[in-house]
């Protein structure tokens, strides 16, 4: 029995107990895919049947409204997962933009394979309530932020949390995280 992303393994292990050979099942499903910097996962409109699990690179997860102001919901790197999810759950086209920051490298899914993986074993079920779990958390630590803290709270949450992304990305995409203009941004950093 080969694994072929022994890495890949050794992080959902330490989610979920997925024995080696049922690995090898999902590995059977899993396809190579690179992004180059500015390509999407995702866009609004297309259908979202696949997930994604970042090797290398950086996305960004937003959205655009009417006018076509761009609202950044999060950041996703290497081990992190990529979906439009809420979309993905309910078989609906996508309404998020997932988009590589960088040239970047991924292992895709169609989530009708992996949720068809459920019946052959009890991990699957295990590993994607965990998935269904985390996902939640971040989405209600994300929703208290934007609601109950204040601009200069969100922005030093942001510096100490993500400091990596804080020194390489550009300021516009920052603010735009922190539902903000880049102008109240520079006053912020600024005082």
């Amino acid at each position: 029995m080969l694994i072929r992303h022994p890495s890949v393994f050794a992080a959902v292990r330490r989610l979920a107990p997925v024995p080696p050979e049922q690995w090898v099942k999902l590995e059977a499903h899993l396809r190579p895919r690179r992004l180059a910097k500015g390509r999407a996962f995702i866009e609004p409109g297309q259908p979202s049947v696949e997930a994604a699990i970042v090797l290398s690179g950086l996305f960004r997860f937003y959205y655009t409204d009417a006018e076509g102001r761009e609202a950044t919901k999060a950041f996703r790197g290497p081990g992190e997962m990529l979906a439009a999810y809420a979309e993905l759950l309910d078989e609906r086209p996508s309404r998020t933009t997932i988009e590589a920051l960088e040239d970047s490298e991924i292992l895709v899914v169609r989530h009708d394979r992996f949720t068809a993986l459920y019946k052959a074993h009890a991990c699957w079920q295990e590993l994607g309530r965990v998935i269904a779990e985390d996902h939640y958390r971040q989405r209600e630590r994300r929703e208290q932020e934007l609601l109950l803290d204040s601009a200069t709270e969100r922005y030093r949450t942001f510096l100490k949390e993500k400091p990596d992304l804080a020194a390489k990305l550009p300021q516009k995409l920052i603010a735009s995280y922190l539902g903000i203009t880049p102008v109240a941004l520079s006053r912020i950093r600024s005082s």
